[in-house]
């Protein structure tokens, strides 16, 4: 799981399916993530934002573009979706000229990076495609943003890093075709569920096929 808030209560429950459709349901489970670090680094860059902040549809500040190396500011005012988010999605910075990086300090600890993005200019698959590394590790290969969500559509990727020795999150873009984009990047303090792994009542019946499994979870108490 990822995303979560710290110290939040949260429920989760587990749907299966074998290749057949019999359901199965798991008992709700209930767990509280566990608290931040004290002076843990929240931050969230607008890339190729221009002066002004963005404020997002959570209330969530998005600073102007920082703490990069390389690249170039891509525009696009199709966007779909645009909302208050619009200009997180409609500005990017991305690679056509040559690979980038973002170099941002952080305190020590770990965190959740989700990258977002959206394409401003190809309308299909395969025509732009990237490496993105954290921290040395590579965590998005060939990634095509087209692919993945549509043209002009916005989706983003969550993974989990340790700030570095030297207190840095590094984040690498390097363009397989037509360079790498970004259009936000979110570091927040990571939040660790404590809680068991939960049960999955098995469906009577001998099961054959391969079976499908959907995790849900919402925080406590919702419906």
């Amino acid at each position: 799981l990822s995303g979560l808030t710290p110290n939040t209560p949260y429920h989760l429950h587990v749907l299966s399916a074998d290749g057949s459709g019999n359901p199965s349901v798991s008992a709700d489970q209930s767990f509280t993530t566990l608290a931040a670090i004290a002076g843990q680094t929240t931050l969230r860059v607008n890339s190729g934002g221009w002066g002004d902040v963005v404020t997002d549809a959570s209330g969530n500040v998005w600073l102007p573009d920082r703490y990069y190396g390389g690249g170039n500011v891509s525009y696009s005012s199709d966007i779909i979706g645009k909302g208050p988010e619009f200009g997180i999605y409609a500005t990017g910075r991305d690679g056509k000229n040559g690979d980038f990086s973002y170099h941002i300090p952080v305190t020590a600890g770990t965190y959740t990076v989700t990258l977002r993005f959206a394409d401003p200019y190809y309308s299909s698959a395969g025509q732009r495609y990237f490496n993105v590394t954290i921290n040395g590790q590579q965590v998005l290969t060939n990634f095509d943003v087209v692919a993945a969500t549509g043209y002009h559509l916005v989706t983003s990727r969550s993974f989990t890093a340790t700030a570095t020795s030297a207190g840095y999150v590094d984040i690498s873009f390097k363009g397989i075709l037509n360079g790498g984009l970004i259009n936000g990047i979110e570091i927040v303090p990571f939040a660790a569920p404590m809680a068991a792994a939960p049960t999955i009542a098995p469906v009577s019946g001998t099961y054959t096929d391969s079976v499908a499994v959907t995790m849900n979870c919402s925080t406590a108490g919702a419906t």
